[in-house]
């Protein structure tokens, strides 16, 4: 980190994947669930 700059053009295209960490899906489901939750958006379904 520091050691080299970083993009020095828009044209230049940054990937990462993070393949194998479903923890940082679900919390981000979470956050979005509880978002619309509060704004009082979306539709409750039973899926059982």
């Amino acid at each position: 980190a520091g050691i080299k700059p970083g993009r020095t053009s828009r044209r230049e295209i940054t990937v990462f994947t993070s393949t194998g960490l479903a923890v940082q899906d679900a919390v981000t489901a979470k956050l979005a669930y509880d978002k619309a939750v509060s704004k009082r958006l979306g539709r409750f379904i039973d899926l059982i």
